[in-house]
């Protein structure tokens, strides 16, 4: 196919969907539940193939991340909320909402606690109990 040269996409897309995209790519007819193939977004640009896009990063700890079009959370694994975004609001991440009462911190961690236990059936790795806090 061709793709048009200069196009940008804004879609939410994980590192995992790139496998998924060479096996399309190749011909390879492969059952790959981790991601997502990448080639409906280089088709139509303007397209989604996903409404999150879910992080975990090492360093000194584990820390998980959600990100939907409106909101960045993060925790740490211990369970604390450490950065919470409203991206329609404030999309250069300069006013951070945690320990705000309007109830978004608690909403934002049970959507990335049940989208971390989602994927660790996929997985199979195990995710730390961050429903406790410190």
């Amino acid at each position: 196919g061709h793709f048009e040269e200069g196009a940008t996409c804004d879609a939410l897309v994980e590192n995992i969907d790139v496998y998924p995209t060479i096996l399309q790519i190749l011909g390879i007819d492969e059952d790959w539940p981790l991601g997502r193939s990448l080639i409906p977004l280089l088709e139509e640009p303007t397209g989604e193939i996903r409404n999150y896009q879910l992080s975990e990063i090492q360093t000194s700890e584990r820390r998980f991340c959600l990100r939907t079009r409106e909101h960045k959370y993060a925790v740490a694994e211990d369970g604390r909320g450490f950065m919470l975004y409203d991206l329609e609001k404030d999309p250069g991440e300069q006013h951070n909402l945690i320990g705000s009462d309007d109830g978004l911190e608690e909403r934002m961690r049970e959507e990335l606690l049940r989208r971390l236990l989602s994927s660790q059936h996929t997985t199979g790795r195990p995710i730390e109990d961050l429903t406790r806090r410190t």
